[in-house]
Formats: C-alpha cells, sequence, structure tokens
C-alpha cells in the first residue's frame, strides 16, 4: 500500500483562509485580484459549509461568479476541501475541481502543489498509474526552476539594507524604496516552498514506481509519455534513482 503524502501546507481539517485565497493568486504588488463583494460571499459560503457539512455553497458561488479569477480560486479551494478538509473528503470530486483549476493560469507555486494532491487523490482511489503521471508532471514543472539543493536562509530588512530599517512604512515612497528586499523576500519563499513540494514530489514518485514494480526502463517510458524534454527526463529518472534528501533544516 503507498503511503500518501501530503505538502505541510495542506489542509487536513476544515480551516478558511484568513488572509490569503488558495490559489495564491495577487497582481504585482501583492494585492488581492477579487473584489469585496466576492471575498465577503466567499467567506460567507465556507461558513455556511461548516454549519451544513457541505461544500454546496461553495459550487454554488462558481455559477455566480465568472470571472477567471474567481473560477480559479473556487475550483481550487473545492479541490482542497473534497481532497483534505475533514467530513468533507469525495476524492472524485478533488480530483475533478483540480483539473478544472489547472485549465487557468494559475500561480507557479501552486501548480506542482495541485499535482500532487491530485496524486494523493488517484492513490486514495487506488488509481496509481494516474496518480504516478501527476507526481511526474509536478516533477517536470518544479524543474523549470534552478533551484538551490537546500532551502535558503531568508534574510530580513535589517540584514538585507540596515538602511531600510529607518524608513517609515507611511513613506509616500516606502514601496519603492524596499522593491529590491520585497523581491527577494519572494523569490527566497518561493525556493523554499517549491523545493518542499519537490521533495515529497520525489517521495510519491518512488513509492509509487515501487508499488506498481516498475523498472527503471517501465518509469523511463511513463516519463517520456508526459514530455520530451530530454534534459527533464533525465534528471526525473536520476531523482527515482538516488536518495531523497530533506532540502530543509
Amino acid at each position: 500500500m503507498i503511503r500518501t503524502f501530503l505538502l505541510a501546507a495542506a489542509l487536513i481539517t476544515y480551516a478558511v483562509p484568513a488572509s490569503a485565497w488558495f490559489s495564491h493568486l495577487s497582481n504585482a504588488v501583492g494585492e488581492s485580484p477579487f473584489s469585496e463583494t466576492f471575498r465577503q460571499d466567499y467567506e460567507a459560503a465556507n461558513a455556511a459549509a461548516k454549519s451544513s457539512h457541505s461544500l454546496k455553497p461553495i459550487e454554488d458561488l462558481l455559477l455566480r461568479y465568472q470571472r477567471l479569477e474567481e473560477q480559479a480560486e473556487l475550483h481550487v479551494t473545492l479541490g482542497y476541501g473534497y481532497g483534505q478538509w475533514t467530513g468533507f473528503v469525495r476524492q472524485e470530486k478533488s480530483i475533478e475541481h483540480f483539473g478544472r483549476a489547472l485549465k487557468y493560469d494559475l500561480p507557479p507555486i501552486l501548480v506542482p502543489e495541485i499535482f500532487t494532491l491530485r496524486g494523493n487523490a488517484h492513490e486514495q482511489l487506488k488509481q496509481l498509474d494516474l496518480a504516478l503521471a501527476d507526481y511526474i508532471r509536478g516533477l517536470f514543472f518544479c524543474l523549470r526552476y534552478d533551484l538551490p539543493p537546500f532551502t535558503p536562509d531568508l534574510m530580513g530588512l535589517d540584514a538585507f539594507d540596515p538602511k531600510l530599517a529607518s524608513i517609515p512604512r507611511d513613506d509616500p515612497n516606502y514601496a519603492e524604496l524596499t522593491l529590491d528586499f520585497r523581491l527577494y523576500d519572494r523569490q527566497i519563499r518561493f525556493e523554499a516552498k517549491l523545493l518542499m513540494t519537490r521533495y515529497f514530489l520525489i517521495d510519491a514518485l518512488k513509492l509509487a514506481t515501487a508499488a506498481l514494480s516498475l523498472s527503471t526502463n517501465d518509469l523511463e517510458k511513463r516519463v517520456r509519455a508526459i514530455s520530451k524534454d530530454e534534459k527533464r527526463i533525465h534528471l526525473i529518472l536520476a531523482f527515482a534513482a538516488s536518495e531523497n534528501i530533506r532540502p530543509w533544516k
């Protein structure tokens, strides 16, 4: 039996995101793209779902809110809900909504996480071939980025540039003066999250390969069926054959 890996950020019990969205969608300066009306209805639907023990209130929003970012957020939320939230789990519905979410232009940090969680859902339904395919897809996506071998340390504002610490936050030029730090901070956090996701994907790949009793040649055929990128094909096969060292301390 395959051991299912869930990302540390995945929700095991029911919870409504307070200050962030499951889709991680934001504009160039990190602001939410969602209207106040959508936010209020989204929070009300989550509360209704919790009290009614049904995700239908969230599903109903799909008919009311048709903007691309709204549809993406709702499908991602439902994918998490049906896959992870205690008392709501229906893995076939999680697979359905994650699949619909992947049709949208999602933030890069989210895509491999969805492949991991959709693969987990396939595992729960004993669909190991489909699970393995999603783990491979997630690894191909992670390999788009030149990641360090270990999670980088995150430097604070003072250490990044001591002069910035003396700038009051209400300074009208604060955003521009701290731009370089914010870009640095975002990049380091992105790399740390993606390294963790890649680690879980490699473990899941190894376990699924073993459960399916695949030889190296068999696995290579599965990988090549998904992409023709020779460099990344060889990297994934190398991941499968080598020790998976945890990248964070």
